[in-house]
């Protein structure tokens, strides 16, 4: 026989829906107070990140007022300048460098050694 609601909630299962409403509000809350913790984070980070850019900035400019590149003529060992620059710069180096090996030989290879061959195989993915 169905039962018939008469308006009168048990007392047990009105415990109990209360509790887990009590559960879930506090769920949403810890959820809030979660997400509010990681905006403050992020603000704080992003706080971080820009300081840090801002001493990379200053740092490069100090790098590049103390560095000065010396002029190589071409064909000629690189000169090297008295200040290394902080941060390995392929086209100022190597533009100098590569007419120098090439005009010593470093490419050519000797038909006449009696060293073993060597071979770098490179695999392209």
């Amino acid at each position: 026989m169905p039962q018939m609601d008469t308006g009168i909630e048990d007392p047990e299962k009105k415990k109990k829906k209360e509790e887990k409403a009590r559960e879930k509000e506090l769920k949403k809350q810890k959820a809030l107070e979660k997400a509010a913790k990681l905006q403050a984070q992020q603000g704080n980070s992003s706080k971080k990140s820009e300081k840090k850019n801002v001493k990379r900035s200053n740092e490069e400019d100090n790098n590049a007022k103390d560095f000065i590149e010396p002029e190589t003529p071409r064909g000629e060992k690189k000169r090297m300048p008295a200040q290394m620059a902080k941060q390995y710069n392929p086209s100022a180096v190597e533009k100098s460098w590569y007419e120098w090996w090439e005009k010593t030989g470093y490419f050519v290879a000797d038909a006449k050694s009696s060293k073993p061959p060597f071979v770098i195989q490179l695999r392209w993915l």
